[in-house]
C-alpha cells in the first residue's frame, strides 16, 4: 500500500500526507522542553531510589564485581523481571506527577496536553499502523542483518515460564512504554520545542501569548518533530541498529501530532509496534 502511493504521488508526497491526515485547530504549547527534561530525569531519581531500596532489601541481587562468582541464570531472570516492574511503575508515576503539575497551570487539560480520547484518532492510529510500520519493519529487517537488534526484553521472553510474567512484560512493553514514551517525546519534547521556535521567531513570546490568547494556532516549524526523533532514535543507543528504523517511525509520529494535536494517534502506533514485536518473538524463541 504505501509502495504504490509514495511512487504514484512521489512529486506530490506532502499533500498525498496532508490529504491523509487534516489538519486540525491546536492551542499554541503552555509548557515548554524543560518540562521534558524534568519528566526524564524524574523517572531516573525514581528508578534509583526504587532500585537502591530493593537491592537493600534483597529484592534485587547486585550484580558481582570481577572477584565475585556471577549470577545464577535464575538470579539474573528474577532482576529482570524486578527492573521490568521497577519500569512499569516509574514511568506511570512520572505521568501522574507531571499531570499533576499541568493542572494547576492550565485548563481543559487533557485536549491541551493531546491525551483526549477520540475514536476517529484510534482510527488513525490503525490506519497509520499499516502505511508506517512496514517501511520500518522492512528497514529494520536489513540493518538486523549487519547489527544484531539487541533488547534485555527479547532475552526475557525466552525464560517466561508462567503466565504473570508474560502479562507483566505485555503490559510494561506494549501499553506502558508507549504512553510514557508518546507523553515525553511527542507531547513535551516537540510542544516544547515549538514554543521555542515561536518565541525564536516573534521575540517577546509573553506578549504573542497575550495577543494570541484562546486562538487556534498553527506552527510553521519542522525542526521540533526531527530534533525530537533524533533524540528519541539517540535514547536507544545500544539496542544494535534500532535508532535509525526508530528515527523514522519518530517522524512518523511526530507528523501525526503536529497534524492533529493529539497523541492518541502516535500511542496506537506504538503500541501496534511493540505487540507485534512481542508477539513475534516470543513465537520464535520459544519454537
Amino acid at each position: 500500500m504505501w509502495i504504490r502511493v509514495v511512487y504514484q504521488h512521489r512529486g506530490q508526497l506532502g499533500e498525498v500526507l496532508a490529504s491523509l491526515v487534516p489538519a486540525r485547530q491546536r492551542c499554541f504549547p503552555f509548557w515548554n522542553a524543560g518540562d521534558a527534561l524534568i519528566m526524564f530525569g524524574l523517572m531516573m531519581v525514581l528508578a534509583g531510589v526504587a532500585q537502591s531500596y530493593l537491592l537493600s532489601q534483597g529484592v534485587l541481587v547486585r550484580q558481582p564485581i570481577e572477584t565475585d562468582p556471577p549470577l545464577s541464570d535464575a538470579q539474573t531472570a528474577a532482576n529482570q523481571y524486578v527492573l521490568i516492574a521497577i519500569s512499569l511503575v516509574v514511568g506511570l508515576m512520572a505521568l501522574g506527577v507531571m499531570l499533576a503539575f499541568f493542572r494547576s497551570r492550565s485548563d481543559k487539560l487533557l485536549d491541551r496536553l493531546g491525551l483526549r480520547v477520540r475514536r476517529g484518532d484510534v482510527v488513525l492510529g490503525l490506519k497509520a499502523s499499516l502505511m508506517v510500520l512496514p517501511p520500518v519493519l522492512v528497514i529494520s529487517g536489513l540493518l538486523n542483518l549487519v547489527i544484531p537488534y539487541e533488547h534485555p526484553v527479547l532475552e526475557i521472553l525466552a525464560g517466561i515460564d508462567s503466565v504473570p510474567k508474560l502479562v507483566l512484560v505485555f503490559v510494561t512493553t506494549a501499553i506502558a512504554t508507549p504512553l510514557v514514551e508518546e507523553f515525553l517525546f511527542r507531547t513535551l519534547l516537540i510542544g516544547g520545542f515549538e514554543r521555542l521556535a515561536q518565541a525564536m521567531q516573534v521575540g517577546d513570546l509573553q506578549q504573542w501569548e497575550r495577543d494570541q490568547g484562546d486562538q487556534p494556532w498553527k506552527d510553521r516549524f519542522d525542526w521540533p518533530v526531527i530534533a525530537s526523533s533524533f533524540i528519541f532514535a539517540i535514547m536507544h543507543f545500544g539496542h544494535g541498529a534500532a535508532p535509525v528504523p526508530l528515527f523514522v517511525l519518530a517522524l512518523a509520529l511526530g507528523y501525526l501530532y503536529r497534524r492533529t494535536g493529539s497523541i492518541v494517534a502516535p500511542i496506537v502506533v506504538h503500541m501496534v509496534l511493540n505487540s507485534l514485536t512481542l508477539i513475534v518473538e516470543t513465537l520464535r524463541v520459544n519454537t
